[in-house]
């Protein structure tokens, strides 16, 4: 299954990463906690795609309609005509 592929390439890129003294990876978070959290984030427990696909979905829609996401979007573009 090309998803397991694609998680290890990820996670791998990940754990290169701590070398280079990021703030998310060598601060906040040990490189395992960085990777778990990403999983997290992804749904990698979910048991289908169908699933996935119906959550990641639901957080587009809800982040659609976020009206703090909006004022920043609004400032974002009016920083791009000043």
């Amino acid at each position: 299954m090309h998803q397991n592929q694609n998680v290890r390439m990820l996670a791998n890129s990940i754990m290169c990463l701590k070398e280079c003294n990021l703030p998310d990876i060598s601060v906040y978070n040990t490189p395992e906690e960085a990777l778990s959290g990403l999983f997290s984030r992804l749904k990698l427990d979910l048991e289908s795609d169908d699933a996935a696909l119906s959550y990641f979905e639901h957080v587009i829609e809800d982040s659609i309609s976020n009206k703090l996401w909006i004022a920043v979007d609004t400032i974002h573009n009016l920083g791009k005509i000043v």
